[in-house]
């Protein structure tokens, strides 16, 4: 079984292209982040015709137009999982004032189905956290910053996953996470600050809420894929990355989680799709090869 995960960009016009790309890697299981609203149609007429006729997006969610979304293409069919109350996602309380606003973010960027696979059913998270320096246009025609929206879709997404799965999991998203990975295992999360080239912690809240989505979530059976098989080893810095600022500065936003039961094989960052410009972030692309379930 072979799953990609890419964070689009938002793009309108290269939506056949990318997904003429996709097809030729031959994926069962598709998942894109920052999906143009506009372009949906696009995308379900084009992943048609590369064989995954199973698409669900978080269009389908909203009581009105939005930007952007998430979508999963698959082979196999897919349904949505119920949703997960508010009372459970944020249980020790929301950070973001506005909760219409967080409700919106979540619901738009986040998206939970069963698959249907020949192996059996398997859960498929596909996720984009908000970045911590989102702003939107408020009324008075000016910007504003949502900085919390990202701590609080880190916590819903840790709230839904981290509890015992009767089922085996993927995880797949733009986490805009983390700023660094040590070769010895170490996680420097968005909480610290670089300064005279060492790290110091400045809000162990987002450190912590960071963490939960990129550690913790191995308690509950859900795995790094591409650290599992390649290590922290010094060379996979130079393959070992989804997004680049400035030509300068590369991060690994890009991942997938699974369930140990479904074996993943191969994992690597596909770097070309980005040099064709078709989105500014390269995919992820693993391989398993599942136990029957």
């Amino acid at each position: 079984m072979k799953v990609i995960t890419w964070n689009v960009n938002n793009r309108l016009g290269v939506v056949s292209q990318q997904v003429h790309v996709l097809g030729q890697r031959e994926p069962d299981v598709v998942a894109l982040q920052d999906v143009n609203g506009n372009a949906v149609s696009r995308y379900i007429e084009a992943f048609h015709l590369i064989g995954l006729p199973h698409v669900l997006h978080t269009r389908e969610r909203q009581h009105k137009a939005v930007p952007t979304g998430v979508l999963l293409a698959s082979r196999f069919p897919l349904s949505l999982l119920p949703d997960v109350p508010d009372s459970v996602l944020w249980s020790q309380g929301n950070y973001t004032p506005d909760r219409e606003k967080l409700r919106l973010h979540w619901t738009r960027r986040t998206l939970f189905a069963l698959l249907y696979s020949p192996w059996g059913e398997i859960e498929v998270a596909n996720v984009y956290i908000t970045p911590a320096n989102h702003f939107e246009n408020d009324a008075n025609g000016g910007r504003k910053l949502y900085p919390y929206l990202k701590l609080d879709l880190c916590a819903g997404v840790s709230q839904t996953l981290a509890i015992p799965a009767h089922r085996p999991r993927l995880l797949c998203g733009d986490l805009n996470a983390p700023q660094h990975e040590r070769e010895n295992g170490e996680i420097i999360t968005w909480g610290y600050n670089k300064r005279h080239g060492d790290y110091i912690l400045k809000d162990s809240r987002q450190h912590e809420l960071e963490l939960r989505m990129l550690r913790e979530l191995s308690t509950y059976d859900l795995h790094d894929v591409y650290r599992r098989l390649h290590g922290y080893a010094e060379q996979t810095r130079e393959e070992g990355w989804s997004w680049c600022y400035r030509d300068q500065l590369k991060y690994r936003f890009d991942h997938v989680f699974a369930s140990a039961t479904l074996c993943p094989m191969q994992a690597q960052y596909l770097h070309s799709f980005r040099e064709l410009r078709l989105s500014d972030h390269s995919p992820l692309e693993a391989v398993f090869a599942p136990r029957c379930i």
